[in-house]
Parts: C-alpha cells; structure tokens; sequence
C-alpha cells in the first residue's frame, strides 16, 4: 500500500486527485494539506511514501517544502507538480529533492503512474501534454 500525502491549495486539485488514487487498489491517501506549512506538520504526524506537491503554494514555495519535507523523513518521495510546463521548474524540483516532475493537466494513469515508479524507489519526469495523456520518461533520458 503506497501512502500518499497531497499538497495543494486549490481545493478542486486536492479532490481531483483524490478521486484519482481512492478507487484504486495499492494506494491511500492519508493526509491532504493546503500549504507548505501545512505539509510539514503533517508529514511529521503521519506516516507517508510519497507527497504529491504542488510547486506553487501559499505560506512558502513548493521548492522549499519539498526540501523540509525531504530533511524532515529522507526516504520520502516527492512528485511535483504544476501546471506551467517549463523545463526550468522541472529543473529546479529535481535540485530541490523531487523523484519525479508532472503536470497538472496529465491524465490520473500517468499520475498514479508516476507514484507507483516513485514509491518503487525510481525516478522520473512527467511530461503530460501528449495528447492529454501524458509520459513518464527516465531521469537519464531525453527531455524531447
């Protein structure tokens, strides 16, 4: 079972997500949260694999967080996630810790996808513009 942590401020992002992994066997959503603060406190109250953050958050960036988050349980996985696609983002979440990059508007198979490779102790970036549907594409491979 993976335990995922979701961090977002938009409260139709944190449902969408939800109803994305709920239905689904080998996952649970333990804890949702709306800020950065937020995130830390409950990471350190609960037990989690994986924190899908939002790289854009009230009270503190997504960048930061992630790095708390990573400081506070090292064998934590991050993905983050945005609805910008520029590489920059993608490259700075990598520097801050992240295990993986997607955006907003990838499908739900791509994201818990993504979770899945993550929580299997791999890395990966999300493109999720193909189509609508989305890639995962190995931290070695090309971006293209």
């Amino acid at each position: 079972m993976i335990r995922l942590l979701i961090v977002d401020d938009h409260p139709s992002i944190r449902e969408a997500l939800l109803a994305t992994f709920s239905p689904h066997p080998g996952f649970e959503v333990v804890a949702e949260a709306e800020s950065g603060e937020e995130a830390l406190r409950l990471a350190g109250e609960t037990p989690v694999d994986v924190v899908l953050l939002d790289l854009r958050l009230p009270g503190g960036d997504g960048f930061q967080t992630c790095a708390r988050l990573l400081e506070l349980q090292p064998g934590l996985r991050v993905v983050a996630m945005t609805g910008l696609n520029e590489e920059s983002l993608m490259t700075a979440a990598f520097a801050a810790g992240a295990s993986c990059f997607v955006l907003k508007g990838s499908s739900p198979g791509t994201i818990r996808e993504a979770v899945r490779t993550v929580a299997a102790g791999q890395e990966a970036r999300g493109s999720g513009r193909n189509g609508g549907s989305g890639h995962l594409r190995s931290e070695g491979s090309s971006t293209g």
